[in-house]
């Protein structure tokens, strides 16, 4: 009887533990945090005290101390916030209804008209930059 309904348990209905860090700083601009892994250049978000998140990215460490960088303005934070690292697969969806439209750096409208679509996946590839050629002088 119990083998039968472990046969019917779905791993979908079974909650995932989500390995979390904390806020231990804030000094200026710098955020500090411990108890997540988190690698440079990878987003995360923390937990504001209303309740809402504040996205970041991870800009160096030192020891055990992840140091971050907000993206939005840093109001609202407490010590001891939940830290939790960001989707590794951001991607912004492109279409039409981009054409005309004014984007912050995240590629969020800033411009009062409402929210944008599309399909086509794009990924912020290396920037790939050539030495000038010493040589060649117009």
């Amino acid at each position: 009887m119990l083998t039968a309904a472990l046969r019917k348990l779905e791993l979908t209905d079974v909650p995932v533990a989500t390995l979390t860090g904390k806020l231990t700083g804030v000094t200026g601009l710098l955020l500090e945090a411990t108890g997540c892994p988190l690698e440079t250049g990878q987003h995360c978000q923390i937990e504001k005290a209303d309740g809402s998140w504040l996205d970041a990215q991870v800009v160096g460490f030192r020891q055990d101390i992840t140091y971050l960088m907000p993206i939005q303005k840093p109001v609202g934070l407490m010590s001891g916030a939940r830290v939790l690292a960001g989707n590794e697969q951001d991607q912004l969806l492109i279409g039409p209804s981009w054409l005309g439209r004014i984007v912050n750096g995240m590629g969020e409208p800033i411009d009062g008209r409402g929210r944008l679509g599309g399909r086509a996946a794009t990924q912020s590839p290396a920037a790939e930059c050539q030495p000038a050629d010493q040589t060649a002088r117009a």
